[in-house]
């Protein structure tokens, strides 16, 4: 479902480009947001976020309900239920995709989109692109697009080429060498596999996935409820005695504790 739903808006964006003044569902998509005539290029990434975010951040099932509730609908319906989940449920707005508002010096407290960016395309090269086995974002978003969109983000200056070797270097890649690290994951947060899986006793570094339903992204720091699955509630534990123990032993630095 997801998969058809790309190759639409993919076949929308290619009109729409070929003729910005036709009946779009792209632009209907984007009426009232403050994004209206945003790029095809950059509402592709948009729309593939939402479907991703939601996953990311403990949403999994409440999305798959909505698509099955809505199996009948037309593929119209599938983007405009998706659009308002995301600014909804998921938190994923058009303006955080939108090189325009992006690439805008003035600070925002509101919005991590310019910061975010920065960081991705100069240090990590997170570039999602379209699976060629799978499918599941639109083939707008190429490899070509993400050196493009950093350039219109942050100007003919930007690094065209993100220093990932030299990032992965500089923070220790799978041999990060301090001491007194919890490295806390949730199963369905796809940036578990960018942090280390495996403790280190002699360095007091604990690796602990949550391996549960909708436990995503900094899941174990969210506020707790009565509803979360055990093996939440067993990371929470670990990391409540992992830390009473550290600020109880002897060793530790007086300036740690202020």
């Amino acid at each position: 479902m997801i998969q058809t739903s790309m190759e639409y808006v993919t076949s929308q964006g290619l009109a729409r480009d070929e003729d910005p003044t036709a009946d779009n569902i792209i632009d209907e998509s984007l009426a009232g947001t403050g994004s209206e005539g945003m790029r095809t290029d950059d509402w592709m990434f948009y729309y593939a976020d939402i479907f991703l975010e939601s996953v990311q951040y403990g949403n999994r099932t409440k999305m798959c309900d909505l698509l099955q509730e809505n199996a009948d609908a037309t593929q119209d319906e599938i983007v405009m239920i998706m659009t308002n989940f995301g600014s909804t449920v998921a938190g994923v707005n058009p303006g955080d995709y939108d090189t325009r508002v992006i690439a805008e010096t003035k600070v925002d407290p509101m919005s991590s989109a310019r910061p975010w960016t920065f960081q991705y395309c100069s240090e990590y090269g997170w570039f999602q692109v379209p699976s060629q086995e799978h499918v599941m974002r639109s083939l707008y978003l190429e490899e070509s697009y993400w050196y493009e969109m950093c350039e219109r983000s942050f100007g003919e200056g930007m690094t065209k080429s993100p220093r990932a070797n030299q990032t992965t270097i500089d923070q220790g890649g799978w041999d990060i060498a301090q001491t007194n690290i919890f490295f806390a994951n949730g199963v369905e947060d796809p940036w578990k596999w960018a942090t280390q899986m495996e403790s280190n006793e002699s360095l007091n570094q604990v690796a602990r996935v949550s391996d549960c339903d909708n436990c995503g992204h900094c899941v174990e720091l969210y506020t707790p409820s009565e509803d979360d699955a055990p093996e939440l509630v067993e990371t929470r534990t670990m990391i409540t005695n992992w830390v009473a123990d550290l600020l109880a032993a002897p060793e530790t630095p007086k300036e740690f504790l202020q």
